[in-house]
């Protein structure tokens, strides 16, 4: 038992300082060249069981965990999938206010509502409120007062500096008061705009909080339809800015979502799908690129939409199914049974992922390269490779 730990542990080392020596190369070169590891950490391997020698062959060729790169046919085993709404795309209305008390909503479920739309709406404590309407209040009643009485002001001067322009005989003093009476106007023109414009910012806060003592509302965002409601109760209870009231649903927007193996489905793919629960029957169509959700299982999410959406959407509707029954309605879908024959693989197990990118560790003139490379289908026990490794190379699993 002790020796069988010793191996364990020696494996456990040679595997961190393999690691450290791929990062540590990787670090000073793009993801697109080859790092080699040396002889002495190769021969660190094959002491750790990781890589077996076969003694008395004059090439020394290694074993154990070395595969080929050899010519094979991948072929996906046909199965089912499950497709769901993707939830995600609903969106969640809240109140503002910390607390409300509800009094009422205008909506029901599976209602299409439009951008604008009130849908709900609350009271709230409005003492602070008033009490901001009455400093704005005479806030706008000194700006009025002082605007008019800047006004005369502006105009009396006005009237004396042409008065006395009146009584001037020479041309040259004439012009000269000309000017300075443009220059008053401009400057009764700039102040009346700025106190003007004063107003009107007062103005729209004073709208604002009228509109606000009528009550905290939930405003439909876009045009779509309702698909979840709280249930509050009777009127009047109480509900704070956490509380999810509505979740609204843009039918244009929506999407669907599958979760499965790496190798079941591809972008672009398009394969029936059935709401059995109706029969309803349409084709589906893989629009995104996978998104790992569990590398260590290879689970991937997958997002799909009707190839037709008009025509699902005209079907669903002619099936009365609810919009409200989307987040927990159940699809099947049948994705393509892909065969390919006479391509270049090697064994699932022997592929890394590193961020965007797919490695393996390639064993060539007694040293391991780790080598990034492309790859295509696969099925339960080897993937297609694309480029980056020749037929005959050997690759650690």
């Amino acid at each position: 038992m002790y020796g069988r730990n010793k191996i364990n542990k020696s494996k456990a080392i040679f595997l961190a300082l393999l690691l450290a020596s791929l990062l540590l190369l990787t670090s000073c070169t793009s993801l697109l060249q080859v790092d080699v590891v040396s002889e002495e950490a190769l021969q660190r391997a094959i002491e750790a069981g990781i890589i077996s020698q076969v003694e008395a062959r004059p090439d020394r060729e290694f074993r154990g965990q070395l595969a080929q790169v050899v010519y094979g046919d991948i072929i996906t085993e046909p199965q089912n999938v499950r497709i769901m709404f993707d939830t995600s795309q609903f969106r969640e209305l809240h109140f503002t206010r910390e607390e409300v008390r509800l009094t009422e909503i205008f909506v029901s479920l599976d209602q299409e509502v439009s951008e604008g739309d009130v849908l709900a709406i609350g009271e709230f404590d409005t003492r602070e409120l008033e009490e901001e309407l009455e400093i704005l209040r005479l806030s706008i009643e000194l700006v009025e007062q002082g605007m008019e009485r800047d006004r005369r002001q502006h105009q009396d001067l006005l009237a004396r500096m042409r008065a006395d322009r009146d009584l001037m005989t020479d041309d040259a003093p004439r012009r000269t008061q000309d000017e300075r009476i443009g220059r008053q106007e401009l400057l009764m023109e700039r102040d009346i705009s700025q106190q003007e414009s004063r107003l009107e910012v007062y103005q729209e806060q004073l709208d604002e909080l009228y509109e606000l003592l009528e009550g905290d509302k939930i405003i439909a965002p876009f045009d779509g339809v309702i698909v979840t409601m709280r249930d509050v109760g009777r009127s009047g209870t109480v509900v704070n800015n956490e509380d999810i009231i509505i979740r609204m649903l843009d039918p244009t927007r929506m999407q669907f979502v599958a979760t499965d193996h790496i190798g079941l489905v591809r972008m672009g793919d398009v394969f029936p799908a059935v709401i059995s629960r109706n029969d309803f029957e349409f084709d589906i169509q893989v629009v995104s690129d996978p998104i790992t959700t569990d590398t260590r299982e290879e689970v991937y999410t997958f997002v799909l939409q009707p190839v037709d959406r008009e025509g699902f959407w005209r079907s669903f509707h002619e099936y009365e199914i609810p919009y409200s029954e989307l987040r927990t309605v159940s699809i099947t879908g049948s994705p393509i049974r892909h065969e390919i024959y006479n391509v270049l693989t090697i064994p699932v197990e022997a592929i890394h992922d590193y961020d965007q990118a797919v490695y393996v560790l390639v064993y060539e003139d007694g040293e391991i390269r780790r080598r990034f490379i492309d790859v295509g289908f696969r099925d339960e026990e080897n993937v297609q490779v694309l480029s980056g490794l020749e037929e005959g190379q050997w690759v650690v699993r």
